[in-house]
């Protein structure tokens, strides 16, 4: 595990397990739970609803170092999550890993069920729409796999694969140095539609950890536990 976050009380905040928080902050993010179809989840909310003229953003993010992630390694990064509403331009709700020279973003989007969307940015800085799903409906896993020996990597959704496969020359290309994981919200433009996302749990790891199948996920106690894949880990948030 190279960087990990959960909503387990009481140090539920980011900056209380060594995420540094960036953006205008205008709008306070807090911590809380709800429940969908029966099951309770935790969560960091980042709500930016603010009018055009106080545009707001905020962001979480962990630098890393080569030694935690030597070169062609292959990595995981992992968001557990949902999004109620976010533009579909700009920075909004986002998970992102910079590593070495490749910028590897995902943007989330959705002005309603029909209009909600995963997107890449693209190598001229372009959103570029994966496919449709609706990210307000439930909390869903959203992950990037790298895999060094392809030099490509995979966007899945609730561990099934999400789009095609892409190579780095896809994405923006970034400073060498640049050895970072950051998720939330960057937009702070004002844009009619404001961004409102609740994130569960977000980590980044070595190797290929693809959530199991939907069915072998149990939720426990108002936090995730994760079955099969990860019992060896012994990896659960509560």
């Amino acid at each position: 595990m190279i960087a990990s976050y959960t909503t387990a009380p009481p140090a539920e905040s980011p900056t209380l397990q060594g995420w540094s928080e960036g953006g205008n902050l205008a709008v306070p993010a807090a911590g809380g739970s709800e429940t969908i179809g029966g099951t309770t989840y935790r969560y960091w909310d980042i709500s930016n609803t603010y009018p055009a003229s106080n545009a707001a953003s905020r962001f979480y993010r962990r630098n890393f170092t080569s030694p935690d992630l030597p070169a062609a390694t292959s990595w995981t990064a992992t968001a557990f999550l949902r999004v109620e509403s976010a533009p579909p331009e700009g920075s909004n709700a986002f998970l992102e890993v910079a590593y070495g020279s490749v910028f590897w973003s995902l943007n989330l989007t959705r002005t309603s069920a029909a209009s909600s969307n995963i997107n890449y940015i693209s190598s001229t800085g372009a959103f570029v729409s994966l496919g449709s799903f609706d990210t307000a409906a439930d909390y869903f896993y959203l992950q990037m796999y790298y895999d060094a020996d392809a030099g490509q990597l995979q966007v899945y959704v609730n561990g099934d694969p999400f789009g095609d496969p892409l190579a780095g020359s896809a994405f923006r290309s970034t400073a060498p140095s640049n050895l970072f994981v950051r998720w939330g919200d960057n937009d702070g433009s004002g844009r009619a539609t404001t961004t409102l996302s609740h994130w569960n749990a977000v980590r980044l790891e070595t190797g290929y950890a693809v959530v199991p199948e939907p069915g072998a996920l149990a939720v426990l106690g108002g936090g995730l536990l994760l079955t099969g894949l990860y019992r060896r880990k012994r990896f659960c948030l509560r």
